[in-house]
């Protein structure tokens, strides 16, 4: 009989016989809950329900998996892992660019241009950190002569350009929202 098994990369990896499922389960390659495909019958089941390997999986006292002892030598194989799964964000759905950094919101930035631009708030969080550098340091240093006035009003500007979507981040991806 011939049977392939499901690695945990999604592919199929066979055919092999008994003996060879048997010397994958006892290096590790085959888990309890690993799928195998029987080719004589075209029907798909768990490791652990095939009694030729469930020596491997469960001692004869005991109804509970046992690690497999590790081969001489050390672990020959190990299934490959998913490296393009996306980072868990703990606040809500984020989106992510093609490079792996979220998109940034429009709402976020336009109120904070609003209400916080004439520190230049909005443009720190947009990535442009010389634009808001230059506005930190104008009103606090030109406050007294209007300069903070002026900021705040141009805060405002780029806050309802931030809403309405014309404005984009440091990178030149769109703000989304």
């Amino acid at each position: 009989m011939q049977y392939s098994i499901i690695g945990m990369d999604g592919r199929q990896y066979g055919p092999v016989d008994v003996n060879e499922l048997y010397q994958w389960a006892l290096e590790g390659r085959i888990l309890p809950h690993t799928n195998i495909i029987d080719h004589t019958t075209n029907t798909t089941f768990l490791a652990s329900n095939m009694p030729e390997l469930s020596a491997v999986f469960f001692t004869s006292n005991q109804h509970t998996y046992q690690p497999p002892p590790p081969p001489p030598g050390g672990p020959q194989y190990y299934p490959p892992q998913y490296p393009n799964i996306p980072k868990p964000y703990p606040y809500g759905n984020v989106q992510y660019r093609q490079d792996g950094k979220p998109y940034k919101n429009k709402y976020i930035a336009g109120l904070l241009g609003i209400f916080l631009g004439a520190f230049g708030i909005h443009r720190f969080y947009l990535g442009y950190n010389s634009i808001g550098l230059i506005m930190l340091f104008v009103t606090l240093i030109l406050g007294y002569f209007g300069g903070a006035l002026i900021m705040a009003i141009w805060g405002i500007i780029d806050g309802l350009m931030c809403l309405t979507g014309s404005m984009r981040d440091a990178d030149g991806y769109p703000l989304i929202g």
